[in-house]
């Protein structure tokens, strides 16, 4: 437990009492340098609270600029918990701020005079927060020159060209009022990806808000958009010729219309969200021209009477037949 990184959070306000309540918790667990790894299922037995509920909760904190969370994986390819910081160099509310030492370098300093005293604060309640002496003006610093290559500070580096196609991608986001946009952490998810992911995620991403808006679901952030990769599942499908003729169904078809039904699946199979099962149903729908939703939470049999929460669904079969299979009868099928 960190006692400064409970004061930190004290001091915050994040608009809502279960966020708050999730950053104490956070707070709770973090070492020095403000990192802990609690699992979701902690997280939301120490607040009183659903695991969705906290997981959205996370969502706010990561897009406000609260903490930043990294995912770790086993060796085995097997998710595990992920990994918290708090930024605590974020002012109360407000702006990132330069706040380092201790109570002590600023022990026998008057309050009027901080020139060279950054701590976080003195005896609690005499000075809240100690803001950075504001720099002499420099009209050198109107046009600043580029940052070397591998320095700090600032946006990441999207590439060359790829700063006005994130402007286009903010901008898309914004069009829709139930989204939350938060250029910071996008910018970071974006700086990830590869030129054809980037792409890609534009390409989808006009798809996926219009299948929100349908099925009147709520706007995922640009960040979450980006890092969970969407676009997968939205990929604008190329429009089919006019004149061509009539493809004739074959097995990798016959098994996605099988998917889409409203059939008895409780022979089905569960395929869990980004496995390399779940890859191939996705590219089986896309050849269709069918959208791909994301899966849901199920719990599942993991052996020696345990269940354990997986995220996914479920399908006819574990894996889509390969293109030129011929299709089966359906009564066989089922």
């Amino acid at each position: 437990m960190s006692i400064e990184a409970l004061r930190w959070v004290e001091a915050q306000e994040t608009g809502s009492p279960g966020t708050q309540l999730v950053l104490f918790v956070l707070a709770n667990y973090a070492d020095e340098n403000g990192e802990c790894y609690p699992a979701l299922s902690l997280l939301a037995k120490r607040s009183q609270q659903s695991v969705d509920t906290v997981r959205r909760k996370l969502q706010v904190l990561e897009e406000q600029g609260y903490i930043e969370r990294q995912e770790r994986w086993r060796e085995n390819g097997t998710r595990t918990s992920d990994r918290f910081r708090l930024l605590m160099r974020r002012a109360p509310g407000g702006d990132p701020l330069d706040v380092v030492g201790t109570l002590a370098d600023c022990e026998g300093t008057h309050p009027g005079n901080l020139q060279g005293c950054t701590p976080a604060s003195f005896a609690r309640g005499t000075l809240a927060t100690v803001l950075p002496q504001e720099p002499p003006f420099n009209p050198q610093l109107n046009n600043p020159p580029d940052p070397p290559v591998g320095g700090g500070g600032g946006e990441p580096d999207v590439g060359e060209g790829d700063g006005s196609q994130l402007d286009a991608f903010l901008t898309a986001f914004g069009e829709e009022p139930s989204a939350i946009v938060s250029r910071p952490p996008a910018a970071r998810a974006w700086a990830k990806l590869t030129p054809v992911e980037r792409a890609n995620a534009l390409a989808g991403l006009r798809a996926y808000l219009d299948h929100c808006r349908r099925h009147k679901r709520k706007v995922c952030s640009p960040a979450t958009y980006l890092r969970d990769r969407y676009w997968d599942s939205f990929k604008a499908a190329p429009e089919p010729q006019r004149a061509a003729p009539a493809r004739k169904l074959d097995g990798r078809s016959q098994a996605v219309a099988w998917a889409r039904s409203a059939a008895d699946r409780s022979r089905w199979v569960f395929v869990e969200e980004g496995s390399e099962a779940w890859r191939e149903w996705a590219s089986a729908f896309r050849e269709e021209g069918a959208a791909f939703a994301t899966g849901s939470m199920k719990m599942i049999d993991v052996g020696g009477g345990r269940y354990e929460p997986r995220r996914g669904r479920s399908f006819p079969m574990e894996r889509p037949p390969p293109r030129g299979t011929p299709a089966t009868d359906a009564d066989a099928a089922e």
